[in-house]
């Protein structure tokens, strides 16, 4: 067994997984690495405000960067602040609310504008929380998030809700599920259009992307990254099923991946053994 199938664990566990692994770990200059976060970098948790980031993983990324020349990126849906807190200013380079927001690696941010109605459907939302027991709302500013992973039952509910209210945007909202949660998103860039911007610039551009990710919401990223002649990581489902390259079971092993990858004294050749 290879040290990337050992240490990894990839889900396909098939030689073709684990040697595509080993080329990116042992060429770093050739890739640019892109990682989702909820579910991808760390555990979903029953809340959103209920996550947890290891204490050693903000480490990990800072390594991990170094040795890819800084080529590393978050695409998140959480915001840029949220991300900063948590992983305590570790990566610079972050596309936050699934790419309405983006800091480039020079440190510059720019922002979509939410439009004007957003306000309004705010509004119902929150009035019409109050028969929804049980789901959660994430305010990001430029998107609303409702959480239903405490009550599946509202599923249906909340989806009719946010659907009727991005039909009723003209194109400028729309809806975007994932793992128990619909979220009501300002139109005009998502973690594809992120990741794709992120490569034409330095020092990602002439450099192969790898993205990993979860679910719906990363699918973008997962063609995007494949149309750059790069690769796409799923992460707890089947690669074919997202459109992936391969698969790995769980955050855990994306985090194993990191500590590997970013260690400083790895050979050039020879790395897998």
């Amino acid at each position: 067994m290879s040290m990337v199938s050992g240490v990894i664990g990839t889900g396909d566990d098939s030689d073709a997984a684990a040697s595509l692994l080993r080329t990116i770990v042992e060429n770093p200059t050739n890739y640019a690495l892109f990682f989702d976060v909820d579910g991808t970098l760390i555990d979903i948790a029953l809340s959103p405000d209920a996550v947890e980031v290891p204490p050693d993983l903000p480490d990990a990324l800072r390594r991990l960067s170094r040795r890819y020349g800084d080529a590393l990126a978050l695409l998140s849906g959480r915001s840029i602040p949220w991300l900063d807190g948590r992983f305590e200013n570790a990566v610079v380079s972050v596309g936050g609310l699934h790419g309405l927001e983006r800091r480039d690696a020079g440190g510059v941010l720019r922002r979509i504008t939410a439009p004007p109605m957003l306000e309004a459907a705010r509004a119902t939302i929150m009035a019409a929380l109050d028969d929804m027991t049980g789901v959660l709302v994430e305010d990001k500013d430029l998107s609303i998030a409702l959480h239903y992973r405490a009550a599946p039952e509202q599923r249906l509910r909340v989806k009719r809700l946010l659907t009727r209210l991005a039909e009723a945007s003209d194109g400028l909202l729309d809806v975007m599920p994932g793992k128990a949660v619909v979220e009501l998103r300002t139109t005009g860039a998502h973690k594809g259009s992120a990741l794709m911007a992120f490569m034409r610039e330095d020092p990602f551009a002439g450099r192969l992307p790898v993205f990993f990710g979860d679910d719906r919401t990363d699918e973008d990223a997962f063609a995007a990254a494949r149309e750059k002649g790069g690769v796409a990581v799923v992460i707890g489902r089947p690669a074919e099923e997202a459109g992936a390259n391969l698969s790995l079971p769980d955050p855990a092993s994306v985090r194993n991946f990191i500590a590997l990858a970013g260690a400083e004294n790895l050979e050039p050749v020879g790395v897998i053994a």
